[in-house]
């Protein structure tokens, strides 16, 4: 199970249907950085919380992070 997260908040989990975002995309690379893509509406109970370029977002699989 993927789980996204904003300092806390989950915007993202398959097992709650308010909390979906549209078109994750996750591209890891060795050695380097990797990217995480996604759309959210503004209807998203947390669509306010993110900051940009404040904002910590965290993708997680099944409690390990990716």
């Amino acid at each position: 199970m993927y789980q996204i997260t904003c300092d806390g908040y989950i915007l993202h989990d398959t097992r709650v249907k308010e909390y979906k975002v549209i078109a994750p995309k996750c591209s890891l690379k060795t050695n380097t950085t990797g990217t995480l893509s996604f759309q959210i509406l503004p209807i998203h109970p947390y669509y306010s919380v993110i900051q940009k370029l404040k904002s910590e977002i965290t993708l997680t699989q099944d409690g390990e992070w990716i």
